[in-house]
């Protein structure tokens, strides 16, 4: 099996990966359990230095696609809530001079773990891009 290299943003305050996990199949082939893109993002601790040991890791499964695609242009905040666990993962879009932009913001609340990482115009082009096409291979219909 075959993994596909994370997509990864490195800023100034913060990093982010997000690898296509594929769905899981049992010994016939059959799916198990559908994959996801997992998130993770982590706060620098200096110049091109990240904390990946405090990393906030958030999976997004095919119903997290369909709300992200209902309005891509201002997605919904999205919650996951297991057990004593609740992430939250919302993507912004940038206003005034920031116009173009959009900002990710995940949290931990068990943690209180919070991390923002500013996304260019093209930085989100790709990664609505790369999430079209995953949903495909989540599924295990590529």
């Amino acid at each position: 099996m075959s993994y596909p290299a994370p997509f990864c943003i490195y800023k100034k305050s913060a990093a982010a990966q997000f690898v296509l996990l594929p769905p899981k199949r049992n010994e016939k082939g059959r799916i198990e359990k559908e994959g996801a893109v997992l998130v993770e993002v982590a706060k620098a601790v200096g110049e091109k230095t990240y904390d990946w040991t405090s990393k906030i890791t958030f999976a997004l499964g095919i119903n997290d696609m369909l709300q992200i695609f209902d309005n891509l242009d201002n997605p919904p905040r999205l919650l996951h809530k297991l057990g004593e666990v609740t992430k939250t993962l919302e993507l912004k879009q940038g206003e005034a001079q920031y116009a173009g932009t959009y900002m990710m913001h995940i949290s931990d609340a068990s943690t209180k773990n919070k991390i923002s990482v500013p996304l260019s115009s093209g930085e989100y082009f790709v990664l609505t891009g790369l999430f079209k096409s995953s949903i495909a291979k989540m599924l295990g219909w590529e």
